[in-house]
C-alpha cells in the first residue's frame, strides 16, 4: 500500500514528494513501477526487496539513490517491505548532489560514491521505523540543500514546456528555447540524466496513464489526444516503459485498484 507524506516547505523546491510503501511478504507490486524521469532516494525499513536485473532477480541495498528508470521496474519481497522514498524533481539531483547526465543511471548508486558529505551515513543500519527514518532524511536533505548549486535555467524551462506539449518533438522544443537540439541535448543530459527524446516519451506515457485511469476511459481516444500514431502505437509504449497494456489499466480502474502516488 503507498501513501504520501508531508513535504516540508522549505525542501520543496528539489522534492516533489515522499512516499512510503508497505507490502506483505512474497507480494509484488502489480502493476510494476514506472519511470515518470525522477530520481528517488529509497530507505529501506527492515529487510530490501529484491529486484528484476535481467533474468535474475537481485536484493536491493538498504538505502541508495535509484537513478533514471527507463523501463518497469518488478520487485518482490519475500519478506514483509517498508519503504520510505523521496521523490526528486527531474532538475534537483545534479545540483542537489552534484552529480549528474550518465551517473544519473538506473541501477541503485551508494550515496557516498555520489557525494563525499554522505559518507558518514551507515547505510547498511536499519531504521527502526519510518518515523525515525523520515526525521533522519530531512535532516540530511537540509544540510545538502544549504549548498546546493543553482538550478540550470535552460533545463528548469524545457521541462515546464514538456510537461504541458509531451507530444512535441526535440527540434521544436529547442525552437522554442533558442538554442540548438545539441545543446538542449547536453544541457538536458547532464541536469537530468536522461536525453530529452527520453523524458518526452515518458512524459507522455505518464500523461497517458493517467487519462486511462479515468472513469470511461477509451484507449483510443488517449491514443489521438496525446498524439500517438494509433492505439496500437499506445500499447506497445506503454508495454515498453510501464510493463501494462492499457486494458488492464481500464479494469484496474473499474476495479478500484490504486497505484503509486
Amino acid at each position: 500500500m503507498f501513501a504520501l507524506l508531508d513535504t516540508p516547505a522549505d525542501l520543496r523546491p528539489w522534492v516533489r514528494c515522499i512516499w512510503t510503501l508497505h507490502g506483505e511478504r512474497d507480494t509484488q507490486p502489480d502493476p510494476p513501477i514506472a519511470p515518470d524521469g525522477c530520481c528517488e532516494w529509497i530507505v529501506h525499513v527492515g529487510e530490501p526487496p529484491s529486484m528484476a536485473r535481467g533474468e535474475h532477480w537481485v536484493r536491493q541495498p538498504r538505502e541508495f539513490l535509484f537513478g533514471q528508470l527507463n523501463g518497469p521496474l518488478h520487485l518482490h519481497a519475500d519478506r514483509r517491505m517498508t519503504l520510505l522514498a523521496v521523490r526528486f524533481h527531474p532538475h534537483a539531483v545534479a545540483p542537489l548532489l552534484r552529480v549528474g547526465g550518465s551517473a544519473l543511471l538506473a541501477q541503485p548508486l551508494e550515496l557516498a560514491q555520489l557525494d563525499r558529505r554522505l559518507r558518514h551515513r551507515r547505510a547498511g543500519d536499519a531504521h527502526a521505523s519510518i518515523a525515525t527514518a523520515y526525521s533522519a532524511i530531512l535532516a540530511v536533505l537540509r544540510t545538502l540543500a544549504r549548498d546546493a548549486l543553482g538550478f540550470d535555467p535552460l533545463v528548469q524551462e524545457a521541462l515546464q514546456r514538456t510537461e504541458s506539449a509531451p507530444s512535441q518533438r526535440v527540434a521544436e522544443l529547442s525552437r522554442q528555447l533558442g538554442v540548438s537540439s545539441r545543446t538542449l541535448e547536453r544541457r538536458f543530459l547532464h541536469g537530468t540524466g536522461l536525453g530529452v527524446k527520453t523524458y518526452l516519451r515518458i512524459r507522455r506515457m505518464q500523461h497517458s496513464l493517467q487519462r486511462l485511469s479515468q472513469p470511461h476511459a477509451s484507449a483510443a481516444e488517449v491514443a489521438h489526444a496525446l498524439g500517438y500514431a494509433d492505439q496500437a502505437h499506445l500499447t506497445r509504449e506503454l508495454v515498453a516503459l510501464a510493463g501494462v497494456r492499457p486494458r488492464e489499466l481500464i479494469d484496474a480502474t473499474l476495479h478500484g485498484d490504486t497505484g503509486m502516488p
